[in-house]
């Protein structure tokens, strides 16, 4: 799906060296005083970030949150790519690094990665670049390192460094997933940066890639003890938490635990934990607490997560709070007192108040997002 119009990559390079080189430097550095550029995006103080996914043009979606959690639309800036105009399956199509400074975008229907620096109170992209795969759904940053998740016909990560014209290819860094047709649900880093997991829906595994001088080693594939691990977050521990959506069977939805090694496999630690919910997709982990995005059931489960990385559900049924229409990527602010979860069925981003015990108040919703959006994010 790659766009035939797009300008030669040296071409792109060269106009993105000359004009942003000096953004990305001062988001590396967080410099605050730098005079706003003048294009791009104003910024409130915290934000929340999804993708718009549309077939025209995909566009990064902001929010701006309020005191009170509440979010409001800030408006959109183009990412210089396209989306696929339907929904990604994934968790994790935008990220953000440098403590909100950097924000990446997928563009999965022109193949794509996008790149935005924030300076002063503007977010500017500074560059698109080929995703070294095929429909690019999935994001994840350490540092100044990206790797993207490509779930076309390639079924692979490919890597980039940010370096001061942008978006730079790591060599060798591009790896199969462990088979043809694996249905990759997200990457991410862990939070030593010293390797990378991707789940698969269509295998029942997990892949671990570890990282050297930030090129990804081939993987070391792990079987998942719950059908179909889809998001993932990790705990305060380092533990590794999945979601499993068991293919969506009416309340057989899971979660699952697990350590990553030291030469990588996933060793299980507690669960499949039924949810009693179905299509337990998206998942977050906010400190001693773990939420599903349940599609299929339009709810949210909680569950406590402990210090040994066993989980308890918050209640009997798995039913914490309503979601939307087929609620998706949901993230929790980082003081960890509001949890908000996109609804690809209506176009809305639910706002729920994260109670000391885990329950979930509902605060309203944010309406008018595409159909196709995806992703979300917060910085």
């Amino acid at each position: 799906m790659q766009r035939t119009n797009r300008p030669p990559r040296r071409a792109v390079r060269r106009a993105v060296a000359a004009g942003a080189g000096a953004l990305v430097a001062l988001a590396f550095v967080g410099t605050a005083s730098a005079a706003p550029p003048d294009t791009g995006i104003a910024l409130g103080h915290d934000h929340v970030y999804a993708i718009s996914n549309e077939t025209a043009s995909n566009r990064l979606l902001v929010f701006d949150q309020a005191p009170d959690g509440s979010l409001q639309p800030a408006g959109s800036v183009d990412t210089g790519g396209t989306g696929t105009g339907s929904g990604l399956g994934t968790q994790g199509a935008v990220t953000t690094g440098e403590r909100g400074r950097v924000v990446v975008a997928v563009d999965p229907g022109s193949d794509e990665v996008s790149l935005f620096v924030r300076v002063a109170d503007r977010l500017v992209l500074v560059d698109t670049e080929p995703s070294g795969g095929d429909q690019p759904s999935s994001v994840t940053m350490d540092g100044r390192t990206i790797y993207v998740l490509n779930t076309g016909a390639a079924n692979n990560i490919a890597g980039f460094r940010i370096d001061p014209g942008g978006l730079e290819p790591i060599a060798g860094s591009v790896q199969p997933l462990s088979s043809e047709g694996a249905g990759g649900a997200q990457v991410s880093f862990t939070p030593d940066g010293r390797a990378l997991v991707v789940t698969e829906k269509n295998t029942n595994r997990i892949d671990t890639f570890l990282v050297r001088g930030d090129v990804a080693e081939p993987a070391v594939v792990s079987e998942s003890t719950g059908a179909t691990p889809f998001g993932f977050a990790f705990g305060r521990h380092g533990e590794l938490v999945v979601s499993n959506a068991a293919g969506g069977a009416p309340g057989a939805s899971s979660v699952s635990t697990y350590v990553i090694a030291a030469d990588g496999q996933a060793r299980a630690v507690d669960g499949p934990v039924a949810t009693e919910q179905t299509s337990a997709c998206w998942l977050v982990v906010d400190g001693r607490f773990v939420y599903t995005a349940n599609t299929g059931s339009a709810s949210l489960s909680g569950f406590t997560l402990d210090a040994k990385g066993h989980l308890a559900p918050l209640s009997a049924d798995g039913h914490t709070a309503t979601a939307g229409a087929a609620p998706a990527d949901t993230v929790v602010s980082h003081d960890g007192r509001y949890l908000y979860e996109r609804n690809g069925g209506d176009g809305t981003i639910g706002m729920f108040r994260v109670g000391g015990d885990g329950s979930l108040a509902g605060l309203g919703f944010v309406n008018g997002l595409p159909a196709s959006s995806a992703g979300l994010t917060i910085s």
